[in-house]
């Protein structure tokens, strides 16, 4: 993972609530983030990641509590988060298709009030970085969807904002390009010294980028947490044969499990341990790699 320390806090949340008319969708958060640090907001949908982001970005006023950045009062001084914050939308929300790579990139630079100047060598600069120039007059909606991605990127990054706000990064990418935006965001992380807010639902992405992770669950923070203590990426998925002889060493055994049309589904983080279980080992069907996604750690966690 990316681990850049800086003790200062440059965004404080303290006691924050929203409520929208009977809907409640925050409940007293309260967490900071450091200076050129990145963390992890994890949580099913409707947790309250979206209002969260929302108020820390000035587009909603929460009914109480409040947001600080770099000691700001954001309640009482709205205007003062705009051009220090950046935010990457899911699904390149922040492009205009219809425009070129070149056109989206002045617009958005004149539009966060940047010099013609600071336009051309802000533009120079992503365009290198991100191996675009080949790109440059070519619309976006004629771009590949992992391109799309690094261009809306490229875009967020026009204003050099201290914090950037990172919305399910590489939802919709294949392999291949979920890696390679991995590997870019990694890079900018480290190269501009970012503070960043990354949501996903892939842990192992979240896990790549994040040292800590804040986990909220109806709209309060549930845990809050350092990602090595949480994340384990050697997670098995054993499926065994269902025998009732079998339920006290599956009990036993210490490791989560369930029934999936009368087979044992296992999860398994000590494979060694595992294959040492004679009864066990003889009534494996399958031993998959499990994926690292939210609904996996929910599971494991109990949560």
């Amino acid at each position: 993972f990316v681990e850049i320390r800086n003790h200062r806090k440059m965004l404080k949340i303290q006691d924050l609530r929203k409520v929208y008319k009977k809907t409640v969708a925050l409940q007293g958060v309260s967490f900071s983030v450091e200076s050129k640090s990145a963390i992890g907001l994890i949580g099913d949908n409707g947790a309250g990641k979206t209002t969260l982001i929302k108020c820390i970005s000035g587009l909603v006023a929460p009914t109480s509590g409040s947001v600080y950045f770099n000691d700001v009062n954001l309640i009482k001084n709205p205007k003062y988060i705009h051009n220090a914050v950046g935010a990457l939308l899911e699904g390149a929300r922040n492009l205009y298709n219809f425009l070129t790579v070149d056109y989206n990139l002045n617009y958005f630079g004149y539009l966060n009030q940047l010099s013609s100047k600071e336009i051309s060598d802000r533009k120079a600069y992503l365009l290198k970085l991100f191996d675009a120039e080949k790109y440059k007059d070519q619309p976006v909606n004629e771009l590949s969807r992992g391109t799309q991605q690094k261009i809306a990127l490229m875009v967020t990054l026009m204003k050099n904002p201290q914090l950037l706000i990172l919305d399910e990064p590489t939802l919709g990418l294949d392999l291949i390009a979920t890696m390679r935006m991995t590997d870019l965001l990694r890079q900018i992380i480290c190269e501009e010294q970012k503070t960043v807010i990354l949501i996903s639902h892939d842990m192992t992405l979240v896990s790549s980028l994040c040292d800590r992770v804040v986990y909220l669950k109806n709209g309060k923070v549930d845990f809050d947490e350092q990602i090595n203590s949480i994340v384990n990426e050697n997670i098995y998925e054993v499926k065994i044969k269902a025998d009732h002889s079998m339920e006290d060493e599956i009990e036993n055994f210490d490791f989560p499990f369930r029934m999936e049309d009368g087979i044992y589904v296992l999860e398994v983080n000590d494979m060694d341990r595992m294959m040492k279980n004679r009864i066990l080992k003889e009534n494996i069907i399958s031993i998959e790699k499990q994926v690292n996604d939210l609904a996996h750690f929910i599971r494991m966690r109990g949560l």
